[in-house]
């Protein structure tokens, strides 16, 4: 009876969004039919691509994968959720086209799954690789499990989708992911769902997340737009904490200033201080934009330099030890 139901319904959907990317999609691709698990589904779902992502597509022979062409260009979200009303699985796990999953990823996961039938999400570690030079710019281990819905409120503890395997049952119990917002949606998903679910995580990096200019993360418009949606959305919840409400207004200050927006910069960051006046990240930013941009960006490009040889030095002194590097 088992081996008929999983020969039937794979146990776990993996939803790949796609846009105008055919030659990452190769290799996120691969990554995923090379794991030590088998029993999944491929659900890539085209988002409106002009690149010959179609033609890729169909011309794939193998039965496990299969892919949906949407006729209008909806983004990230509306891909995922389009992948979600599809699938088969049980379980589902996120990649985006460019990211690369490590061999024992849904082996891992799907385990913590199946032990713990109260956890709603697992999600892993990652390896943020530069895609020009293959550099690695840093490892991160995850650390909170349980009811992490205070952790999420302050800042995305969890990461990238491409990490992450949800239960069908929760993430459909939560409507999906919020296609209204540019960035910041995967956050808002752990938010709604860890308000209902516990969380999981396996200890090691298991997605290799690789950062180019043309990633959504690179716009500061959009990010400044979705955390500010983040903020509004959950208000009630944010505004019980002081502390989590200034770091809040930190990071909208830093990427306005960012994006040359130096005035909504300079007044979020005195919120932040006036929520939290021991808040020294604030400081570091509010104090080189009191006196004009070109000042600002001068210490920040010091500031980035100084932890940049920081990293390189503590990392090295690691490898000549013969252990990990991971932060």
């Amino acid at each position: 009876m088992m081996k008929g139901r999983l020969f039937m319904r794979p146990i776990v959907s993996v939803i790949i969004p796609t846009c105008d990317r055919v030659h990452f999609l190769r290799r996120a691709l691969e990554s995923v039919l090379n794991q030590s698990f088998s029993d999944f589904e491929i659900i890539v779902v085209d988002d409106h691509s002009r690149d010959g992502t179609l033609e890729f597509l169909k011309n794939i022979r193998d039965k496990r994968i299969r892919f949906i062409s949407r006729h209008d260009r909806g983004g990230g979200s509306a891909a995922r959720n389009t992948g979600i009303a599809s699938a088969k699985g049980e379980y589902l796990a996120f990649l985006d086209d460019d990211d690369v999953w490590h061999e024992r990823k849904l082996q891992r996961q799907f385990e913590i799954m199946q032990r713990c039938p109260e956890v709603g999400l697992v999600y892993t570690g990652t390896v943020k690789v530069y895609q020009d030079n293959g550099r690695v710019f840093r490892t991160t281990i995850p650390q909170h499990r349980g009811d992490i819905f205070k952790h999420l409120l302050a800042r995305n503890v969890i990461g990238t989708t491409s990490s992450v395997m949800v239960r069908r049952i929760a993430i459909e119990g939560i409507g999906g992911f919020d296609e209204s917002f540019p960035s910041c949606q995967d956050w808002d998903l752990y938010l709604r769902l860890s308000k209902l679910w516990p969380v999981d995580f396996v200890g090691e990096p298991l997605v290799d997340y690789y950062l180019h200019p043309v990633r959504i993360t690179r716009n500061e418009v959009s990010r400044i737009k979705g955390r500010r949606m983040i903020l509004e959305k959950f208000r009630s919840e944010i505004d019980g904490d002081r502390q989590i409400l200034s770091e809040h207004y930190v990071a909208l200050g830093r990427l306005c200033c960012q994006a040359g927006q130096y005035s909504e910069g300079q007044r979020m960051l005195i919120r932040a201080v006036q929520g939290n006046p021991c808040n020294v990240e604030a400081y570091k930013h509010l104090l080189p934009v009191l006196f004009g941009g070109g000042l600002y960006w001068r210490i920040l490009s010091m500031q980035r330099q100084f932890k940049t040889r920081l990293f390189r030095r503590y990392r090295l002194a690691w490898q000549e030890k013969g252990q990990s590097h991971d932060e």
